[in-house]
Protein backbone atom coordinates (compact mmCIF):
# COMPACT_ATOMS: atom_id res chain seq x y z
CA UNK A 1 0.00 0.00 0.00
CA UNK A 2 2.99 2.48 0.81
CA UNK A 3 4.14 2.05 -2.81
CA UNK A 4 1.24 2.82 -3.92
CA UNK A 5 1.63 6.20 -3.06
CA UNK A 6 4.93 7.08 -3.93
CA UNK A 7 4.29 8.13 -7.64
CA UNK A 8 1.87 10.80 -6.09
CA UNK A 9 3.97 12.41 -3.80
CA UNK A 10 6.99 14.25 -4.26
CA UNK A 11 10.89 13.22 -4.15
CA UNK A 12 11.58 14.68 -1.39
CA UNK A 13 8.84 14.53 0.54
CA UNK A 14 8.82 10.64 0.07
CA UNK A 15 11.89 10.73 1.54
CA UNK A 16 11.05 12.26 4.75
CA UNK A 17 8.57 10.24 5.14
CA UNK A 18 10.56 6.78 4.78
CA UNK A 19 13.95 8.35 7.06
CA UNK A 20 11.68 9.13 9.12
CA UNK A 21 8.40 6.94 9.72
CA UNK A 22 9.97 3.68 8.24
CA UNK A 23 13.76 4.02 8.40
CA UNK A 24 13.59 5.58 12.31
CA UNK A 25 16.32 8.34 12.26
CA UNK A 26 14.88 11.26 14.23
CA UNK A 27 13.08 14.45 12.83
CA UNK A 28 16.54 16.62 13.45
CA UNK A 29 18.83 14.49 11.49
CA UNK A 30 16.82 14.30 8.16
CA UNK A 31 16.33 17.73 8.50
CA UNK A 32 20.25 18.55 8.79
CA UNK A 33 21.09 15.80 5.69
CA UNK A 34 18.57 17.16 3.41
CA UNK A 35 19.06 21.20 4.63
CA UNK A 36 15.21 22.07 5.49
CA UNK A 37 13.93 23.03 8.53
CA UNK A 38 12.84 20.74 11.07
CA UNK A 39 9.20 21.55 10.16
CA UNK A 40 9.49 21.18 6.83
CA UNK A 41 10.17 17.52 7.36
CA UNK A 42 7.38 16.62 9.95
CA UNK A 43 5.03 18.61 7.05
CA UNK A 44 6.08 16.11 4.76
CA UNK A 45 5.69 13.35 6.85
CA UNK A 46 2.42 14.68 8.27
CA UNK A 47 1.10 14.96 4.31
CA UNK A 48 2.28 10.43 3.06
CA UNK A 49 0.38 10.02 6.28
CA UNK A 50 -2.65 11.72 5.64
CA UNK A 51 -2.81 10.08 1.81
CA UNK A 52 -2.22 6.39 3.94
CA UNK A 53 -5.23 7.16 6.46
CA UNK A 54 -7.21 8.32 3.14
CA UNK A 55 -6.03 5.31 1.23
CA UNK A 56 -6.89 2.65 3.73
CA UNK A 57 -10.46 4.55 4.76
CA UNK A 58 -11.12 3.75 1.46
CA UNK A 59 -10.22 -0.17 1.35
CA UNK A 60 -12.15 -0.40 4.77
CA UNK A 61 -15.59 1.07 3.12
CA UNK A 62 -14.61 -1.00 0.01
CA UNK A 63 -14.32 -4.45 2.53
CA UNK A 64 -17.20 -3.14 4.55
CA UNK A 65 -19.19 -3.63 1.23
CA UNK A 66 -18.00 -6.41 -0.03
CA UNK A 67 -18.95 -8.53 3.63
CA UNK A 68 -22.13 -7.60 3.07
CA UNK A 69 -22.65 -8.41 -0.40
CA UNK A 70 -23.51 -4.60 -1.67
CA UNK A 71 -20.72 -4.42 -3.73
CA UNK A 72 -21.89 -4.59 -7.53
CA UNK A 73 -18.62 -3.82 -9.54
Amino acid sequence: MVDLLRPDSHPRSWRMFLETAVAGPQVAEVAAEMSVAKRAVCKARARVLQRLQQEFSGLKFFAARVQRGRWSG
